[in-house]
């Protein structure tokens, strides 16, 4: 797997996507009771659009593969969380319905690119390989991840900052995954 640029280069970036998307993730769940005076409300929100987006991030997924269907999501979640840090401070009054479609808009962008990060695992990569990079990248994400309530706590907006600056940085990667190489398929000859 090493031995091979490609597989190395994928490897490399979609365990920096799977580190970005599952502290995102999981940061933003802790966040929310920072966003809304209603957290049950925002909570409820976000995960009932949880089920249909990331059906329709798998279709987009599907369609367009991880390299264009990951920045997409990425962006997504870029706009809100830009949204968030600026119109969300505790201080302001915002709109609960508001409130609750930018998180919506956080968290479903950045659920769909946690989703499409197993799904890559079995596209990207051969089949000898897909299990040892799943491994691979859980173990990094999980490291990683360990921080986000603590982030989560930091005095606001700088979370959503935090967000923002790394979704950035996994979108610029996530264009420069390498797509698997069509492999040939020999004649068989019916003699």
């Amino acid at each position: 797997m090493i031995k091979i640029r490609r597989h190395l280069v994928n490897l490399s970036i979609l365990i920096f996507l799977w580190v970005a998307a599952s502290f995102n993730l999981y940061m933003i769940s802790f966040y929310m009771k920072y966003v809304s005076n209603n957290i049950f409300v925002a909570t409820l929100t976000s995960c009932l659009g949880d089920i249909p987006l990331s059906i329709g991030g798998g279709f987009l997924y599907h369609h367009l593969g991880p390299k264009y269907a990951m920045p997409i999501f990425l962006a997504a979640a870029i706009m809100g969380s830009i949204s968030l840090a600026t119109w969300a401070a505790p201080d302001k009054k915002l709109n609960i319905v508001i409130m609750s479609i930018l998180v919506l808009f956080t968290r479903s962008g950045i659920k769909c690119t946690f989703d499409s990060c197993y799904l890559a695992n079995a596209t990207i990569f051969p089949a000898i390989f897909a299990g040892t990079a799943f491994g691979l990248c859980n173990i990094g994400a999980k490291l990683v991840t360990i921080f986000a309530p603590v982030m989560a706590e930091i005095t606001p907006p700088t979370p959503m900052i935090i967000f923002s600056a790394l979704s950035a940085m996994a979108l610029v990667a996530a264009l420069n995954i390498i797509p698997p190489a069509k492999e040939k398929v020999k004649a068989v000859s019916a003699h």
